[in-house]
């Protein structure tokens, strides 16, 4: 009978006072705090370089706005990023409006001391002839109603808003009505035939004074020059007044809009016609141009900046 197999049980029991295992522990510590340190030293520098990146837009915005201040620029000019890009063009447009107000200002001067010299040497003439006194006070008063005129009408120009981005766009249609429904009644012994087609939904961004000077201006103009027949439609974004009148050579379309123009020396007025509606029309991005009318006369497109 074979003996079955025994098992035996060994315990093995190792003793260590633990000194190695506690230095290893304190070793791999010191290793980890190192590491962990060194990484937000890391994280800390590249957070730094990463603000110093992102704000070195605004600081290069800070030396041009002192610079604008200065008069050494008169706009951002630097490439700025896309999330500030629309920031720097917005305050491009106010500041070009601002320059724009400036040089109007100083226009209207120039057109106000330039109109006041006829009245006023007229009136100079008048006290050396030493004619009656009747005469005197009858010039002397349709002088002094022409002064005041120009004055007015000149701080009118001066007071041209122009382009500006919070200008709210209106319907062109209303107005080119009241203008027709007026020169109707002004020019009624000419018999003249206004035609208009202007859509409701055609709008422009300007302000109604302003809109008002432009369309008065060149409607009246086209009334007052044309034989009978007056049409205003608009066409590729442009309001287009034509008439029947004798129309304007090449040269005229170049003369006309210039400040102290005026091609009919028998028509009454300062010479400044014109040249006010392209200011204004400048003023506000837009511009004027002239061509020759299917009507046989001149035909005035006024191109407006839509956005």
């Amino acid at each position: 009978m074979e003996d079955s197999p025994q098992e035996f049980i060994y315990s093995v029991f190792v003793k260590d006072k633990g000194a190695s295992f506690h230095q290893q522990m304190e070793a791999f510590q010191k290793r980890l705090w190192l590491w962990l340190g060194i990484g937000c030293l890391v994280l800390i520098g590249l957070q730094m370089l990463m603000l110093a990146w992102g704000f070195s837009p605004l600081q290069k915005i800070t030396a041009e706005v002192q610079a604008i201040e200065e008069g050494k620029k008169h706009k951002f000019e630097y490439d700025y990023p896309l999330e500030i890009h629309p920031l720097t063009k917005n305050i491009n447009s106010l500041l070009r409006h601002e320059r724009g107000q400036q040089t109007r200002f100083r226009h209207a001067l120039d057109d106000l001391a330039h109109a006041l010299k006829t009245p006023l040497a007229a009136l100079g003439a008048m006290l050396d002839e030493h004619q009656q006194i009747k005469d005197f006070t009858q010039l002397s008063k349709q002088q002094l109603h022409r002064m005041q005129h120009l004055i007015d009408y000149q701080l009118k120009k001066a007071s041209t808003v122009g382009h500006s981005p919070f200008t709210k766009p209106i319907a062109i249609d209303g107005f080119v009505a009241a203008i027709v429904s007026s020169l109707e009644k002004v020019y009624r012994h000419k018999n003249i035939t206004f035609t208009t087609t202007i859509p409701p939904d055609k709008k422009v961004k300007m302000e109604e004074g302003d809109l008002l000077e432009v369309l008065g201006n060149v409607i009246e103009n086209a009334a007052k020059y044309g034989t009978s027949k007056v049409r205003i439609t608009w066409e590729a974004g442009a309001c287009i007044i034509e008439d029947d009148g004798p129309g304007l050579s090449k040269k005229d379309m170049q003369r006309i809009i210039q400040r102290g123009v005026r091609l009919d020396q028998r028509q009454e007025g300062s010479g400044i016609g014109l040249s006010v509606v392209f200011e204004i029309m400048t003023a506000y991005a837009g511009t004027i141009e002239f061509a020759h009318s299917a009507l046989g006369g001149a035909a005035v497109h006024l191109r407006f900046a839509l956005k």
